[in-house]
């Protein structure tokens, strides 16, 4: 029996590590043991524990500050647990900042003849957007990349690393049959505050603001808040307390049919918007982090959007509210524009032709089997 050990940190990660065990237990059934830290989905597929990923939900500079002496701590637990098990390999899932910095500590300690895992990053680092040395950095760390997007590989082959593309999770999801935008009610708008508890601190404030004068502007419209596992609790918390009404959905299988639903979106930045996008859903996109934070990112990214649609078209097709922008009035007028049925259908227009970016240039399986068969491969086993 082969043993995989995957790392995680959030819930895309999570989503991504899990699909990936399922693909490689249909191939193999009882052929892989799996450990590590993860969420409710991986669980489900049968993955041994040693943390929940909740532990590392937070994002941007002055939010992790607080965290970091148990984080630190996660880090010197995970490695010495991986050395103990000696896996056959190590995947680390996105959520670079923790999972990388494992990496790093088990290749040098393969260097000394402590393992023998082979070493693996799914989910390449932006280094179009930002931070463009971590390129070369993640070619002396792991021994194979699994990125998203088609336009990846060559930021990273250029320094030696093997780097295969998967396609984005999206491209797993079948392509909803939407109605053409319609004048009548009743709309369903979706709020989507984030999956991180940090994001609903400085978000939910502001959405539920905009939910009451949506309800207000559009009294028929169903508001609908789709929440991520890891603050779904928090979230039904949340919205007890709101004078608007909101269904709220927290089954994670119920997720491609909800978005699929929606008539317009107000979404924080993340994957999420991407895949709204796919769903063929108008969306506004909104953000805030701390002033540090904020005072740091905009000195060092590289490209003019926050959410992933309109940096793949170069253009905003998805409006975006930022920071000090992000505010009741602006989140507001953004979304009562987007009730014209003709703004939403020109918008649909737009997201279709940059999807078309998504594709690998030759179109292979789904994502995770094209994961699972590079992981077999680099484990020597038929696929």
């Amino acid at each position: 029996m082969k043993t995989i050990v995957i790392l995680t940190g959030e819930t895309s990660g999570d989503t991504i590590a899990s699909h990936l065990m399922r693909d490689l237990q249909e191939r193999a059934p009882g052929a892989f043991a799996f450990y590590g830290i993860t969420g409710p989905q991986m669980r489900a597929a049968g993955c041994e524990t040693w943390y929940d990923q909740n532990t590392l939900n937070v994002m941007g500079l002055a939010e992790v500050l607080p965290h970091i002496p148990k984080i630190l701590g996660m880090i010197r637990t995970t490695r010495q647990k991986i050395l103990t098990l000696n896996p056959d390999m190590v995947i680390s899932v996105d959520a670079p900042d923790f999972t990388l910095r494992v990496m790093k500590s088990l290749k040098k300690a393969r260097d000394q003849g402590k393992i023998k895992s082979i070493l693996m990053h799914y989910v390449a680092p932006s280094v179009w957007a930002w931070k463009a040395y971590r390129a070369k950095k993640l070619s002396r760390i792991v021994d194979h990349l699994l990125c998203l997007y088609p336009f990846e590989p060559p930021y990273f082959t250029v320094h030696g690393l093997p780097t295969t593309c998967t396609g984005h999770p999206v491209l797993q999801t079948a392509v909803p049959e939407k109605p053409h935008p319609q004048t009548q009610a009743p709309l369903r708008i979706g709020l989507l505050p984030g999956s991180r508890g940090q994001e609903l601190n400085t978000l939910l404030p502001v959405f539920e603001e905009v939910a009451a004068r949506l309800a207000a502007a559009q009294p028929d419209a169903t508001l609908v808040m789709l929440a991520a596992p890891s603050v779904a609790g928090r979230l039904q918390d949340a919205l007890a307390h709101w004078t608007t009404p909101v269904d709220i959905v927290t089954d994670p299988r119920k997720k491609s049919e909800t978005l699929a639903s929606l008539d317009l979106a107000l979404a924080a930045s993340g994957t999420i918007t991407l895949e709204l996008a796919w769903a063929r859903v108008p969306t506004v996109v909104t953000y805030r982090v701390s002033p540090l934070t904020a005072w740091l990112v905009r000195r060092l990214v590289r490209v003019n959007y926050a959410s992933l649609i309109n940096i793949l078209a170069n253009k905003a097709i998805f409006p975006e509210y930022i920071q000090e922008n992000a505010t009741t009035d602006t989140l507001t007028n953004a979304m009562i524009a987007l009730l014209s049925p003709e703004k939403r259908t020109q918008m649909i227009q737009d997201i279709e032709s940059a999807l078309a970016a998504l594709y690998p240039t030759n179109p292979p399986q789904k994502p995770p089997a094209v994961a699972a068969e590079t992981v077999l491969e680099l484990l020597g086993e038929p696929t």
